[in-house]
């Protein structure tokens, strides 16, 4: 499983999970993700490579371990870093002009974890 050394990680992590999360990486999402990946970190493409693969073939049971397994490295984080990443989220999800069953079902599981990210 990802350990997250950075909350930089895991925002890269998460964008490409959401990026994926109907199945396909439109151009249109990956551009708003690496844009948007600037937020946190200067080495987006070191980022994307680094959680590429793990992302495509990670199941959704996985992918709630994996958060998880990492929330107690990750606390505290500002409310400013957790309120860009959501809004980063939903920007990725609506970039391609479709909103997909998937990405609604991953996104409300993920504004729970982040929330959890705040205490």
């Amino acid at each position: 499983m990802a350990a997250f050394s950075s909350f930089a990680e895991f925002a890269a992590f998460l964008m490409l999970y959401v990026a994926r999360a109907d199945g396909q990486l439109h151009h249109l999402e990956e551009e708003i993700l690496k844009e948007r990946l600037r937020y946190f970190s200067r080495e987006t493409e070191t980022l994307l490579e680094k959680f590429y693969a793990m992302t495509a073939e990670l199941e959704d049971p996985k992918f709630t371990s994996v958060l998880r397994e990492n929330l107690d490295s990750l606390t505290p984080v500002s409310a400013q870093d957790r309120e860009y990443l959501i809004k980063s989220l939903y920007a990725i999800v609506n970039a391609d002009g479709r909103v997909q069953a998937e990405e609604t079902q991953v996104m409300k599981r993920l504004r729970e974890i982040l929330f959890i990210l705040a205490v």
